[in-house]
């Protein structure tokens, strides 16, 4: 891959605006004079300032050109952004041009699903109404006029009609500059002698064009003035068809609309049709407006009928639709659809208060059409292909420069479907033409638009304009792009207002975000809903503590802020509090808390945190831990996996520490083989086990917010004289740790079937480790000796997705599920041994997924009753003496 680096033009008369004119250089001479008062020459300062500023405003003459026919929506939107009304500072200026594009000139934000929607995207889907004719008149009125050139092209197959058509064009309230006539070679001599004739001062000109005999009568292909059409250099090009009637404010109805702020990017007419929306035909084709009604609103239509007025920016769109399956379609559809699709130009029809058309006899003609030719069933069948076509999800790439674009090459490769790549042109030194070839060579499925950035503009309006262009017509579900960059502060309105999923990435951190690629969108437009906080416990072990914070801060957080609260016992000491007061933490918010009286490691750990929200995470770690720079990276890939886009209800969390030992058999700890126990599934594969990770775990909030409740109701019953509870895990060694929070943890997932995904990378290689340093379970420095059993390696070169299973996280439902005590297990079989076991120790119905435990904590009347042993196997358990007061199981895990 070599970006090639394209330096801008030396000279150009651009450049000439960025210094100032020779007639403002007596001003910096007189400021300096010794007693020339400063407050003068500040107010000369700024009125100098003024002046040049406008001075580059309104004489930057801007040409635009794209490699995608989508940018030719662009050229037209640089002069006319600049009205005077949009004058003043920066921010109000993009402020105003965002609303413009992107709000319902009425007032009313017309919204979907609660997304602010474009006025005429909004109209093309019902979402508002259209302005009536007063409010279209009352539009115009607002437009001041500008001088515009323009060419009417009439086709004639005959000479009956020639004089009336001329004359209709020549009585025009608005000036043509030109017509052009096409007519079939047979023809050209007699419409000749007839142009001859006119000495109205306006140029007409006779172009021989013969039907192409390709392509039915009716379609594009077969019309003549296509073929001219890219030889008209005006601003406006007025397309009328044969034997149209025409009032003499026929054009300037239309011409007027078109210079309106919001309708400005449609085509306008007064004859439109809607063809029925199923393909088998029960409904149809729909005249706007038609003989029964008058149309009172503007209204989106499939097609526009009868003339047609195009602005010169909308030529290439038209110019690239010349593929033969385009061009067999009715000419009428034709221009409508491939402006819409090519250039984001749909089409309206307006209300006609001037009655300039008489749309009875062209509405009769295409329902003739419609109910007898082939032509309009197949523009149908094409019609429904390209509403599915556009209505696909849509993932939107920005691109400055090589060095962006080098940055992101990898991730944009690496989505399996075709993505959207914009990028700012030569002015960055990167133009589209060289982004798509480098993208092509190396297999990448990109399309790719040139937003043709001006030198004066990358930083303000114009940028802002065409981004704002580009979100409007792809309509991008997600916007991918390099932090802080030029695009930060357009991106932060163009997100409120459009209510679009921006994802901005470090440029230094996108090699550790390849995983984005095999998201859903769905998945990925909650990005910025997931508030991560970490959350550490410490008491007296700076040193730990130290290690542990400067880990955390150094890690690839993907530009995401992330919260930091430390939670000190009681019995923290001098060293520790200067530590946490004077520490920066660089990722977000750092929060300090201190307990006064010490409560022992389970309030501790419990009480550290509970969940502001369902999208509300924290990472629970203790000081003696230390963590990978990339375990942030696996935390939110797996949430966004397994929470937002396949969801479990039964996970409660996401392990970043692979453990090496089984320690919740009967007999004690023992080495965990645990390729042998899931034997059969793809290397690396992550697995679920019941077990809770105290070494470095990232808990969901509804489960914690669960067992804030569980452990409340157990706690409260241990206070009793007497307990009401006979809660166990039957042969499951946490029975015995009476102080650790996990003992109840284990208890609440036995009973809920609920599991956490572990990472199984090779030789235990983790996102966290344990230094078994001296604290509340590790007394003495002979306890080291366990060092060797718990300590894992560290993930520190990013093989996060090398070695997972086809380089991606697996689907779900694929997953290993493995019991507290290491053995694979299906989670239909865990959870029905968790139904028939809650059955032992409540006497309420079992409620797994309500998140409330008062179904677990619903004691028998009369006290606890003894255990009824229960299998932890389907299959029928092996005799045993029945326990009268401690539980049992008639197989051992």
């Amino acid at each position: 891959m070599n970006f090639r680096s394209e330096s801008p033009p030396p000279t150009s008369p651009l450049h000439e605006h960025l210094h100032p004119p020779q007639y403002f250089a007596w001003i910096p001479a007189i400021c300096t004079y010794k007693r020339f008062p400063r407050y003068v020459a500040a107010v000369l300062g700024l009125i100098f300032f003024l002046l040049w500023t406008s001075f580059v405003l309104f004489n930057t003459n801007k040409q635009s050109q794209a490699i995608n026919p989508l940018a030719s929506t662009i050229q037209e939107i640089d002069g006319s952004w600049r009205s005077p009304h949009l004058q003043g500072n920066t921010s109000n200026l993009i402020n105003n041009l965002i609303l413009i594009i992107l709000v319902d000139p009425n007032g009313k934000s017309a919204t979907e699903n609660g997304t602010q929607l474009p006025f005429l995207q909004a109209l093309q889907t019902f979402s508002v109404q259209g302005h009536s004719a007063p409010a279209l008149l009352t539009l115009t009125a607002q437009v001041t006029p500008t001088p515009a050139s323009i060419t009417a092209v009439l086709t004639i197959n005959s000479t009956n009609s020639l004089t009336s058509q001329i004359n209709s064009i020549l009585a025009q309230t608005v000036h043509v500059d030109h017509i052009w006539i096409t007519a079939p070679s047979s023809i050209v001599p007699a419409v000749q002698n007839e142009v001859d004739n006119y000495s109205s001062g306006v140029s007409i000109m006779v172009f021989s064009v013969d039907p192409s005999t390709s392509f039915p009568p009716g379609s594009a292909g077969h019309t003549p003035w296509l073929s001219v059409l890219s030889d008209i250099k005006t601003d406006y090009t007025w397309v009328v068809q044969q034997d149209a009637t025409l009032d003499t404010r026929a054009l300037a109805w239309v011409y007027n609309v078109l210079q309106t702020d919001i309708y400005q990017n449609a085509l306008v007419g007064t004859q439109g049709s809607l063809l029925p929306v199923h393909k088998d035909r029960s409904s149809s084709l729909s005249c706007v407006p038609d003989q029964a009604r008058s149309l009172d609103r503007t209204q989106a239509v499939d097609m526009i009928h009868g003339s047609w007025l195009l602005r010169h920016s909308w030529i290439p769109a038209l110019a690239a639709s010349v593929h033969p399956d385009t061009l067999g379609f009715p000419l009428d559809y034709h221009i409508s659809q491939s402006l819409l699709h090519s250039a984001a130009i749909p089409s309206i029809v307006l209300p006609d208060p001037y009655h300039t058309s008489d749309n009875s006899q062209t509405c009769e003609h295409i329902l003739t059409e419609f109910e007898s030719e082939n032509l309009w069933r197949k523009s149908l069948g094409q019609r429904m292909h390209l509403l599915d076509q556009y209505t696909q999800q849509t993932v939107l790439f920005l691109v400055d420069g090589p060095i962006q674009a080098a940055a992101l090459q990898p991730l944009i490769c690496r989505f399996p479907d075709v993505v959207h790549v914009a990028v700012t042109g030569k002015a960055g030194q990167l133009s589209g033409e060289t982004l798509a070839e480098t993208l092509a060579k190396d297999g990448c499925s990109a399309t790719v638009h040139d937003l043709n950035v001006d030198h004066t503009d990358r930083l303000s309006i114009d940028l802002t304009t065409r981004l704002a262009r580009y979100m409007s017509l792809l309509r991008p579900r997600v916007v991918l792009h390099v932090r802080d960059t030029i695009f930060d502060e357009n991106l932060q309105i163009l997100e409120r207002v459009d209510k679009t999923t921006v994802i901005s990435l470090p440029s230094l951190e996108i090699e550790h975000a390849l995983w984005i690629a095999d998201l859903s969108l769905e998945a990925l437009q909650q990005w910025h809903k997931i508030q991560m906080d970490i959350i550490i416990i410490t008491d007296r072990r700076s040193q730990s503590l130290h290690r542990l914070l400067e880990s955390a801060n150094d890690a690839n957080y993907l530009g995401d802020q992330v919260g930091l609260v430390i939670h000190m016992e009681q019995t923290a000491d001098e060293t520790t509090h200067e530590l946490v007061n004077d520490y920066t933490w660089r990722q977000g918010s750092k929060t300090l808390r201190h307990r006064i009286q010490k409560g022992g490691l389970m309030p501790a750990i419990v009480e550290s945190w509970y969940p502001n929200n369902n999208h509300n995470y924290a990472v629970l770690l203790e000081d003696d831990i230390e963590v990978s720079p990339l375990f942030y990276c696996w935390a939110k890939y797996t949430i966004l996996k397994y929470r937002y886009e396949q969801s479990s209800p039964h996970l409660y969390g996401i392990s970043l520490y692979s453990p090496t030992t089984l320690e919740l058999l009967p007999e004690g700890r023992r080495p965990f083989h645990l390729q042998e126990a899931i034997a059969g599934y793809p290397a690396n594969i992550p697995y679920l086990s019941q077990v809770p990770c105290s070494w470095g775990a990232v808990y969901f909030p509804e489960h914690w917010r669960e067992f804030h409740s569980y452990l409340t109701g157990r706690l409260e019953d241990l206070a009793l004289p007497v307990s009401q509870y006979n809660i166990t895990v039957p042969n499951c060694r946490s029975e015995h740790w009476s102080k650790s929070w996990k003992k109840y943890y284990i208890e609440l997932a036995y009973l809920r079937a609920y599991v956490m995904l572990y990472p199984n990378y090779k030789d235990f290689e983790s996102f966290s480790t344990n230094h078994l340093e001296i604290g509340t379970h590790i007394k003495t420095v002979n306890s080291k000796s366990k060092l060797d059993s718990f300590q894992v390696s560290l993930m520190i070169n990013d093989t996060l997705l090398e070695q997972l299973p086809n380089h991606r996280l697996p689907i779900y439902d694929s997953l290993p599920t493995l019991t507290l005590w290491g053995k694979l297990m299906s989670h239909e079989e865990m959870d029905h041994i968790a139904a028939e076991w809650h059955k032992s120790i409540s006497a309420c119905p079992r409620d797994p997924l309500s998140y409330d435990t008062q179904d677990i904590l619903c004691p028998f009347p009369g006290g606890p009753t003894p255990i009824v042993p229960v299998s932890i196997y389907r299959k029928k358990p092996k005799t045993t003496k029945r326990a009268t007061s401690t539980p049992s199981v008639s197989l051992s895990p």
